[in-house]
């Protein structure tokens, strides 16, 4: 009868970690797509904006940029 009830305890508490574990596999998976969705929105920005500078250089134009442009184009670049 003890046997018993110690399988029952440790079904719980197999239960109780496979919960904790599947919520943290969410938080990593989580935290891992937001930071993967950054990364690509800054590269896809960055690449916007050389994009348009070879083509402003290419036809001969000046591109303009406000003054916080430099200081967004080095945080991209990081």
């Amino acid at each position: 009868m003890m046997m018993g009830q110690a399988c029952v305890v440790c079904t719980a508490h197999s239960t109780g970690q496979d919960s904790e574990l599947r919520l943290l596999k969410t938080q990593v998976l989580s935290r891992l797509a937001e930071k993967m969705k950054r990364d690509v929105d800054v590269g896809l920005i960055a690449d916007f904006r050389r994009f348009r500078r070879e083509k402003a250089a290419a036809s001969g134009a000046r591109p303009t940029l406000d003054a916080t442009a430099p200081a967004r184009d080095e945080a991209s670049e990081s």
